[in-house]
């Protein structure tokens, strides 16, 4: 080895070096962000109990049924069934997502919502959604069949919010 490939080699693994040191010290950063969210609770609803109990976010699942309240924060993708306003609105945050920090208005969908009265209606009826797979269109899903043992609802459009990624 030459002078000249010693003199391009130790800049090189210097710059290789600081670099995975970088990359060490935002993956450690990230897994730290990632736990932190992944304990805060969130109300998710027991099927056994027929009531909603506080569980970490990391033990939510595909079908769990979660309760968000007034000013909570999310860091999942939720299918709305119903809110606490007359018309089935809410406002959503989405600035980890777009960084917009206007609210984004979202609403149930009403043929959906009408077979949640209350409560309890979340632990006696049986549903089935199926729905797209995931899309880079991010404020729309569609292609939504919600069944029950007697019939088919197709819904033609919904509205839902994503995690980043």
């Amino acid at each position: 080895m030459c002078i000249r490939d010693r003199v391009t080699l130790v800049p090189l693994l210097l710059i290789v070096a600081v670099s995975a040191l970088k990359d060490l010290f935002e993956d450690l950063k990230r897994y730290k962000s990632d736990r932190e969210e992944n304990m805060k609770e969130v109300l998710i609803l027991n099927k056994e109990t027929q009531s909603f109990t506080y569980q970490n976010w990391q033990q939510l699942r595909v079908g769990d049924i979660v309760k968000i309240k007034k000013d909570e924060y999310f860091p999942a993708d939720l299918f709305i069934i119903d809110t606490s306003e007359p018309r089935g609105t809410c406002y959503i945050e989405t600035k980890n997502l777009d960084g917009e920090t206007n609210l984004k208005s979202k609403s149930s969908i009403k043929e959906v919502a009408k077979h949640f009265p209350d409560e309890k209606a979340l632990t006696t009826e049986k549903f089935l959604i199926n729905y797209e797979r995931p899309s880079y269109i991010l404020y729309s899903l569609s292609l939504i069949h919600i069944s029950e043992p007697t019939r088919l609802l197709s819904i033609s459009y919904a509205v839902f919010c994503l995690k980043k990624k």
